[in-house]
């Protein structure tokens, strides 16, 4: 997290803050979460219009769902346009199934690559004694 590896839309903040175990954590690492800008507001109305579950429709409170599509996709976005084409792609992190309209349905879509919790620990090479 500290080099900025690991991160996630502040819309993901907003929704776990509240709760007693994640929300302790999340403010503890507040710089983990990126800050909303139009274009990835603008981007998660447009993945909305294919994928309306993500957005929650009928729960009170903030659904990150769209904004992690639409941040991962801008920071690929970003590496592609950079002077070397980088081997390393931003992935998105869910536990979420594979649903209709759940976010591996719709990363499928956009052509980004999902994985699981553990998935990550096994991209990362992460291992825990």
């Amino acid at each position: 997290m500290s080099d900025g590896h690991l991160f996630a839309p502040i819309e993901v903040f907003n929704e776990i803050e509240k709760d007693d175990i994640l929300g302790p954590w999340a403010k503890q690492r507040r710089t983990l979460f990126r800050p909303l800008d139009q274009e990835q507001a603008d981007l998660a109305k447009e993945i909305v219009k294919d994928f309306p579950g993500l957005a929650k429709p009928g729960r009170f409170g903030p659904a990150a769902d769209p904004f992690v599509v639409a941040l991962t996709h801008l920071e690929n976005r970003k590496q592609a346009a950079g002077l070397f084409d980088s081997p390393v792609r931003c992935i998105a992190v869910t536990d979420e199934g594979g649903g209709p309209q759940q976010i591996p349905a719709a990363c499928r879509a956009g052509k980004l690559t999902c994985v699981n919790l553990v998935g990550l620990f096994q991209n990362e090479g992460w291992v825990f004694r």
